[in-house]
């Protein structure tokens, strides 16, 4: 608390951070804004600069037939078809907000007792079902989000959608080579038990 209190008051010493607080919480006196209104301010500004639902896709939806190449409506039957990629990825933000393994590749020092290895959504619940499970990320201008998988395992988006197809084949099949020589040897445990 002592921080959050720290971090407000040296926010509001700014003269043009009070007048958009008080833009932003007009019912709120200086002295009452506290650590949530400027979480609040962040998620908003972060919804307003960074979701677009003006895509060609969404003209797509919404009737435009011309919005999308020739191309991108066979990727598109793909996805909600054959792929099956919509099972997991549907909705405004293409995701089911859910966690899921899908055996992406352990990158990186770990998470503390369980290091090198990140056991994903089962360091919270402690269920053996939730190892390796994360949360389904949002596709919305995935193009632009790379490296790709939730520890940036695959740094070509392709690699990514290859590896959804078929998990386990491409975990034991995972070049750790395409993260250059920093990262290559940041790879754990590529293996897969029966």
């Amino acid at each position: 608390m002592a921080i959050w209190d720290g971090l407000m008051a040296r926010l509001l010493a700014v003269p043009e951070y009070q007048e958009l607080f008080a833009a932003a919480c007009p019912d709120v006196a200086a002295d009452w804004l506290g650590i949530q209104h400027l979480v609040n301010a962040i998620a908003a500004f972060e919804i307003e600069a960074w979701t677009y639902l003006d895509s060609p896709w969404d003209r797509y939806v919404a009737g435009d037939d011309s919005a999308l190449s020739d191309e991108a409506k066979r990727g598109a039957l793909l996805f909600y078809g054959q792929a099956g990629c919509a099972r997991w990825h549907s909705g405004k933000l293409l995701t089911d907000q859910e966690t899921h393994n899908v055996a992406v590749p352990q990158l990186g020092p770990g998470k503390d007792d369980e290091a090198p290895l990140d056991i994903g959504r089962a360091r919270v619940t402690h269920y053996p079902v939730d190892m390796f499970a994360f949360r389904t990320p949002p596709l919305r201008n995935v193009e632009l989000t790379g490296p790709w998988m939730y520890n940036g395992a695959y740094v070509v988006l392709e690699g990514a959608v290859r590896h959804m197809l078929q998990p386990q084949a491409s975990l034991l099949a995972y070049d750790p080579k395409q993260l250059g020589p920093d990262l290559e040897t940041a790879v754990h445990g590529l293996t897969v038990e029966d």
